[in-house]
């Protein structure tokens, strides 16, 4: 059963971009699957720390999302002010877009519309707009081109 779970939260984290939590649940994976109790429950720690820093990125973004006005819109210094959200917010952002665009999930459209100000100040605006563009046309793969080739 642990082996199972340490398999779904490895998926889960890849569809959303969580490369430690992907990461360190594969370990988990491995040690459960050779029987090395003692290494996947060290590893717990780890994972632990991972999915608590992902789950900050998200009530971040929430946090952000709940200051607007209820229609999906923030008002002007929530939506313009990238600096309102921490680095691991920013991460958890750009890992969270980078999942729906490799998985042509349309939520892509209302993550773009609620923190197009942060990405842009993040990404350029140039570049928000291409993505923007892609995604609009339902071109996820052009979308995804764009914003990997902004993260360099």
């Amino acid at each position: 059963l642990a082996e199972r779970i340490a398999h779904t939260v490895k998926g889960s984290a890849g569809s959303i971009g969580a490369e430690q939590v992907q990461s360190v649940a594969a370990e988990v994976e491995r040690a459960c699957s050779g029987g090395a109790v003692a290494e996947a429950q060290a590893q717990l720690e780890a994972l632990t720390a991972a999915l608590d820093e992902v789950m900050g990125g998200l009530a971040g973004l929430f946090a952000a999302q709940a200051g607007g006005d209820g229609d999906g819109n923030q008002d002007g210094a929530a939506e313009a002010d990238a600096s309102a959200l921490s680095e691991d917010e920013l991460r958890t952002l750009i890992a969270t877009l980078r999942g729906f665009l490799e998985n042509d999930d349309t939520d892509a459209n209302e993550l773009l519309d609620e923190h197009a100000a942060a990405l842009a100040s993040l990404l350029g605006e140039q570049t928000v707009t291409e993505i923007r563009e892609a995604v609009d046309n339902f071109d996820y793969e052009q979308a995804l081109k764009h914003l990997l080739e902004a993260l360099g």
